[in-house]
Order: C-alpha cells, then structure tokens, then sequence
C-alpha cells in the first residue's frame, strides 16, 4: 500500500526509473526490485528515489515534515508505512 501511495502522483519518475511500460504495474515492478537486489521499502526508497520526491511525499501525504536527506526521508517514510494506521 505505500509503494502505491508513493507511486499514485509520480508515475512518470517510476516509469522512467525502471523503463518500464505505460501499462505495467508499478507497485510490482518496484517489489521485484526489491526482491531481486535484497532491499527493504526505506533502502529502495533512499537508493532509488531522489530527496525532492521523498520530501514532498512526506509533506503532502503523510503530513510529515520534508526536512532532511534522503536516508533521512526514507526512514521517516518507511516508519509510517508499517504502522497498522497507515491506510
């Protein structure tokens, strides 16, 4: 559900990331990343994504402050992603 949430607004930067196709599922495709390189969602997160998306994630979808570095803003996002609340 948050590789989803992340995904919903930036599709273009996730398509052009993996090269993938417009039809392709994302969420999925960005799972076989982490399965195939071993990662947790706050390492795809902080390898894979740049700071300026991670911050305005954080702002405007979890209403966490967007200050930070990436690992930073990785672990902030990843923290709210496994609380049972997280919808």
């Amino acid at each position: 559900k948050g590789l989803e949430s992340l995904i919903k607004g930036n599709e273009s930067t996730v398509q052009k990331m993996l090269s993938a196709r417009n039809d392709e599922n994302l969420a999925e495709a960005l799972e076989g990343v982490m399965r195939t390189n071993d990662l947790s969602a706050e390492m795809l997160l902080a390898r894979f994504f740049d700071a300026s998306v991670l911050s305005i994630y954080c702002e405007v979808v979890l209403g966490k402050s967007g200050k930070g570095g990436t690992a930073t803003l990785a672990a902030r996002i990843a923290s709210e992603w496994i609380k049972p609340s997280f919808d």
